[in-house]
């Protein structure tokens, strides 16, 4: 291209992703004016507005039809903060009655409602009914599954559970369990970890502890202090989960120790446990409360097929005196999708598909923003395609910069990875790029519930650091050239897929 040669509208696109502009709109979104950006606080409608702003200086259009609700779409949410909680086991044979408490037996997670439960129990080992495994077999509705942390042959890496299992995150084969759970009609599930059997991370409010020593992690964060769920109607609660002590599992299983290493024997099945009863009460504090995604649109040739780029705006608030900034996660993956609609503002030419360009709610609360916005869109079979941003700006070492990233994609979407390969040689960005293709990428932020409905997915990440889900995650710390070059080529990957 001469000197004097026009730019095409691709060029006039790219061009306008600067470093200098990212710098300056993610500093000023993990400011403290945000207050930690907490979903359905001043501080995230103050991000929710900034990012709507963004969209309107730039001339992308409201996605939505309704010109009362302009670039925001509401997504209602129940908050639950548990008040109280029991678990008394029965036994049968002599009567003998013991109760445990909250905050000193166990823990929980999911438990967003009232409960009384009195039931039967059912020892299913893992809790897995997956392939070769059928250890909740025999199960009836209503029973209370007793299970194990983990999977079978998960310290054997030769077995048939690692083989199936060893790659699963942590958090994919809880997920993968809690379903099987619910699927089963379990109405709870009592889980013990042998690698901590005494489960619970918080003190009872009764034992004194120096301040001091808190570390500063996300567990610290007042917010996790509260269960949130999308309002009825708009997503299935989840099983609850108590985390029990070893003291716990032995009034259960009289020779714990024996049984739970049979389980790990793939013709293992589980049984009823006839000579105990349970009876579980919580109390909670319900409040439903309302938060906004942000989406715009540049409406295509052909209007009914969509390309959606994303990224999750609210982040941990503001607590005890600490403010969680979030410059990371993930004011710079909203950044970074402000920039995009930028771009293709500025590029001046309608795509052949409509592009949404959306600003999610309520990911760190459990992925609620985006799952209300699939749930809610007629027909999402014509979503081609979905570009996640999350965690696109950081090292490890703040002070020894890399242009490391991940690429994680569908893995029938092969294209995915030719189209960034391309684009990061093309336009010399420089980037060391670890593909990572996943058979169905259901887990771990805002792609998943695109995936969940088969919706092919692209998602840049920067990794983990020492910073993650901590008050210390700060502006000043993000690598802004690695972050630049990811926001260039994806631009790139957008064009080619919005005008194919």
């Amino acid at each position: 291209m001469t000197a004097n040669e026009p730019l095409s509208p691709f060029q006039k696109g790219i061009q306008s992703i600067t470093e200098q502009a990212l710098e300056a709109q993610v500093e000023f979104l993990s400011s403290d004016w945000f207050s930690g950006r907490e979903t359905a606080t001043a501080g995230a409608y103050m991000a929710a507005d900034y990012i709507a702003s963004q969209m309107k200086l730039f001339g992308i259009v409201p996605f939505s039809a309704n010109a009362e609700e302009g670039y925001f779409q509401t997504v209602r949410l129940v908050t639950s903060s548990l008040e109280d909680a029991s678990i008394a086991i029965r036994n049968s044979a002599n009567s003998n009655t013991t109760t445990y408490q909250h905050h000193v037996d166990f823990r929980t997670a999911g438990v967003v409602n009232d409960l009384l439960l009195d039931g039967e129990l059912f020892f299913g080992g893992y809790g897995i009914d997956y392939a070769t495994f059928n250890q909740t077999k025999g199960a009836k509705p209503g029973q209370i599954l007793v299970r194990i942390t983990g999977f079978p042959g998960m310290s054997d890496t030769t077995s048939n559970g690692y083989k199936l299992f060893g790659e699963m995150s942590p958090a994919q084969i809880n997920a993968l369990k809690n379903e099987t759970a619910r699927k089963a009609g379990f109405s709870a599930v009592l889980e013990y970890n042998p690698n901590t059997p005494w489960p619970v991370s918080m003190p009872h409010p009764n034992l004194a502890r120096n301040r001091s020593e808190t570390p500063l992690t996300k567990h610290t964060s007042g917010m996790y202090k509260k269960a949130v769920q999308l309002a009825p109607n708009d997503g299935a609660t989840p099983i609850p989960v108590f985390h029990i002590s070893k003291d716990m599992l032995t009034t259960l299983l009289t020779n714990s120790d024996d049984e739970t290493q049979r389980i790990n024997n793939v013709r293992w099945n589980g049984r009823p446990l006839t000579n105990r009863k349970v009876t579980i009460s919580t109390k909670t504090n319900r409040e439903l409360i309302e938060c906004r995604n942000v989406i715009g649109m540049i409406e295509g040739e052909i209007k009914d097929e969509f390309i959606v780029a994303g990224a999750h705006y609210d982040h941990l608030g503001e607590y005890d005196g600490y403010i969680w900034n979030g410059a990371d996660d993930n004011a710079t993956g909203t950044i970074g999708v402000v920039a995009l609609a930028k771009a293709f503002a500025q590029a001046g030419v309608k795509p052949r598909r409509t592009i949404l360009f959306a600003a999610w709610t309520a990911e760190e609360r459990g992925l609620h923003g985006s799952t209300h916005f699939v749930n809610s869109f007629q027909n999402p079979e014509r979503i081609k395609y979905y570009l996640n941003y999350d965690m696109i700006g950081r090292d490890p070492d703040p002070n020894n910069p890399t242009m490391n990233t991940a690429f994680i994609y569908t893995e029938a979407n092969k294209e995915l990875e030719e189209m960034t390969s391309d684009a990061n040689e093309s336009q010399n960005l420089d980037l060391n790029i670890r593909y990572a293709p996943v058979a169905r990428p259901v887990q771990g932020s805002d792609q998943a519930p695109f995936a969940r409905k088969d919706i092919p997915i692209m998602w840049y990440h920067t990794g983990g650091h020492d910073d993650y889900h901590g008050p210390f995650d700060h502006a000043d710390k993000i690598n802004y050239t690695k972050m630049t070059a990811i926001v260039k080529a994806s631009f790139s990957v957008l064009w080619q897929l919005a005008n194919d």
